[in-house]
């Protein structure tokens, strides 16, 4: 046995001789990388079900509050139910008893008619509000007494009455009318809200007369208001200008509009005054009237003034070899 195993250890290990030796490192590199991954892969296993061991008593246990608030909602439920039951049981006994009171009245209406009297238990006869005996009498006397009148009563006669029943509902049809002028008094009227008369001259030369008082009327009222509303725009302005005065900042302008009112007309002047007079006045007015008018800011062009101001200001400022030819300014001008 010893000289076997000193054979054995005396044997010169066995080499593998090749000429490729970049196959062997490759296939020790893929021999790492298999067992790296199956080492990642048993580790992240392992993990895996110790988390799921550790939070599974996490989620299937119930707390001691969650155990008491379902408790509650289920003996809210069941309270529920049986309050709805119970309403459900009295509505229906409630239609029950209801029904079988009408099938009573029912059965001692249908007795009545066929002539029986209704007494109670100690013989007295029962009273009630309506006599169904006369009743049904009055009912029959009175149809048998239309259909006796409508078989005398021939086809021509009833024709001729259902003519004059309907003449009669068309002549009581009112016209139909878009608009009535009596409904509105204070209203502007006009020839399209008059009804004038056709046949009557007389009536529809008063009737035009009374048109044309009531727009002199509504002319007069409209004036009326006008100087109202200036007059009130006049005050509002003139303590707005107070305040401005006091902040010193510029007044206000009265408009175009309030300055035509508050001058007098021509046909005034000239009745009011003497011919010397007139021709100053007249002279003074075709100033007047040769001056531009002074027209406001218009709203859309609120904060464009400042910059067309800069504008301009910067034009004055550039040199005669940078502006542009005068036909430019010609063309605009045109336009």
């Amino acid at each position: 046995m010893q000289e076997g195993t000193s054979q054995k250890v005396d044997e010169p290990p066995n080499f593998l001789h090749t000429d490729d030796v970049g196959s062997f490192l490759d296939l020790k590199a893929e021999f790492i990388k298999r067992r790296d991954a199956a080492l990642i892969g048993k580790q992240a296993s392992h993990i895996y079900s110790n988390s799921t061991l550790k939070n599974k008593k996490n989620i299937l246990a119930i707390t001691k509050e969650e155990k008491k608030a379902k408790q509650q909602l289920s003996e809210r439920r069941a309270q529920r139910i049986r309050q709805n039951e119970e309403e459900i049981r009295k509505e229906e006994q409630q239609r029950l008893r209801q029904q079988q009171i009408l099938e009573q009245k029912a059965l001692i209406y249908e007795r009545m008619s066929h002539g029986e009297k209704l007494t109670y238990e100690d013989g007295r006869e029962a009273e009630f509000l309506v006599d169904f005996h006369n009743k049904k009498k009055e009912l029959e006397a009175g149809c048998s007494s239309s259909c006796t009148q409508n078989d005398d009563l021939t086809d021509d006669e009833l024709r001729r009455s259902d003519d004059d029943d309907e003449r009669q509902r068309v002549k009581e049809a009112p016209l139909v009318v878009h608009y009535d002028p009596f409904e509105e008094k204070g209203r502007v009227f006009g020839a399209s809200h008059v009804p004038l008369p056709t046949l009557n001259e007389e009536a529809r030369e008063k009737k035009i007369a009374e048109l044309k008082s009531m727009t002199e009327e509504t002319k007069i009222e409209r004036n009326k208001r006008k100087l109202q509303r200036n007059a009130e725009k006049e005050e509002e302005r003139y303590r707005v200008n107070k305040i401005r005065q006091r902040m010193g900042m510029p007044l206000l302008e009265s408009s175009d509009e309030e300055e035509e009112q508050e001058l007098p007309t021509n046909g005034d002047i000239q009745s009011s005054s003497t011919p010397a007079e007139s021709n100053v006045i007249d002279n003074q007015m075709t100033k007047e009237e040769e001056k531009p008018k002074k027209f406001g800011v218009r709203e859309w062009d609120r904060g464009k003034v400042g910059h067309m101001r800069w504008i301009e200001a910067q034009r004055e400022d550039r040199d005669e070899e940078f502006a542009p030819p005068a036909s430019y300014r010609e063309t605009k001008r045109k336009r």
